[in-house]
């Protein structure tokens, strides 16, 4: 079973909320087939709260994490990147790991994540729709919708977002640390796309969901913050 993206099959790991549609099929010993249809619903992944808020440091040892949301961005049909949410101390807390660095024409591979705060799901990013990035190098960015078709990056950024980055051999994880004030509080819907961008060149992105767009939120997957 996999996700359509393209000419690429994806794989049915972490699938992003939605009604889908698995095939099964057969063959008796008489050569006969007959396929069958099964419905089903993923439906939207709950941010945990947590007791205990991580320490953004880079460290993937802090409790939290292996409490948080994992969500699987796809790189290909047999690897992922991981990321797990968790909410703690006012904070929305982000990891993410087995991150990629730049090559080809990139001088810095980046992360992070885009929020609609109120789930409106609006064909264009709006001017309330965030996204919290850092680059291999540490370097945070903030980028906000126009209503126009584009999220330029925001030359005020908002305060309170912290990041830090711990780089390993031919890999690099983060952490992110985004304030309840940012997103419009806590326990309500949102939607959310987590990806891994510009690794061998501009534009080129690994989603999740696998076939979001930047700039559309009714394209990234519906959460429950709480």
């Amino acid at each position: 079973v996999g996700i359509k993206a393209g000419v690429s099959e994806l794989p049915f790991v972490n699938p992003p909320p939605g009604i889908y549609q698995a095939g099964f099929g057969g063959r008796d010993s008489d050569a006969q087939e007959a396929t069958t249809f099964l419905n089903f619903e993923v439906l939207p992944p709950p941010i945990p709260n947590w007791a205990t808020a991580p320490t953004i440091d880079g460290d993937t040892g802090d409790p939290a994490w292996l409490f948080g949301t994992k969500i699987l961005i796809p790189i290909d049909a047999t690897r992922s990147i991981e990321a797990r949410l968790v909410h703690a101390d006012s904070s929305l807390y982000i990891l993410i790991q087995g991150l990629r660095y730049a090559g080809g024409s990139s001088t810095a591979a980046f992360t992070g994540i885009r929020i609609d705060a109120n789930a409106s799901g609006d064909p264009l990013a709006q001017t309330n729709d965030y996204g919290f990035f850092v680059d291999e190098w540490g370097n945070t960015s903030q980028q906000a919708g126009d209503g126009a078709g584009g999220m330029p990056v925001m030359s005020a950024p908002l305060a309170g977002f912290a990041a830090a980055v711990e780089r390993h051999e031919g890999s690099w994880i983060t952490e992110l640390q985004i304030p309840d004030s940012l997103v419009g509080g806590w326990n309500y819907g949102a939607r959310i796309k987590l990806g891994e961008y510009w690794i061998t060149y501009t534009g080129d992105d690994r989603n999740w969901p696998p076939l979001a767009t930047y700039a559309s939120p009714q394209s990234w997957a519906p959460v429950w913050f709480g």
